[in-house]
């Protein structure tokens, strides 16, 4: 699943911190964790710890005083310094230029409809 969240204005902070919840729990338990299944040590993950994963990755991702700002950027070396596991499609040309193409269509399509939040998702055509 992917989620992309664009805002254009500061005035939308509630419509996206309803949206981060959404993040939270299902995208997160759901997707991200999905095949979480053994911890290192080899013990079997559970789905408390799962949720507790998810809620300490969006409270720190949300956080202002982490932070110091709001609309910050995060680069993979932060999300790494959040045990986060990313796959870099850096090195991928065609990825890249795929992902690029389709941010810029977002892009435009959020400023041709004068949208100060856009989620994009499944259900979304």
């Amino acid at each position: 699943m992917l989620f992309v969240i664009l805002t254009t204005d500061g005035g939308s902070a509630t419509a996206v911190e309803r949206y981060v919840n959404i993040i939270r729990w299902h995208y997160s338990v759901e997707y991200k964790f999905k095949t979480w299944e053994i911890h290192k040590t080899g013990i079997e993950v559970t789905e408390a710890e799962k949720i507790q994963r998810a809620e300490e990755i969006a409270d720190k991702l949300s956080s202002n005083r982490l932070w110091k700002s709001h609309s910050r950027p995060l680069n993979i070396e932060v999300l790494e310094e959040l045990k986060l596991k990313i796959n870099d499609f850096g090195g991928d040309a065609d990825l890249t230029r795929s992902l690029r193409a389709y941010h810029r269509l977002v892009t435009d399509y959020v400023a041709k409809n004068q949208l100060n939040i856009f989620v994009h998702t499944r259900s979304f055509i």
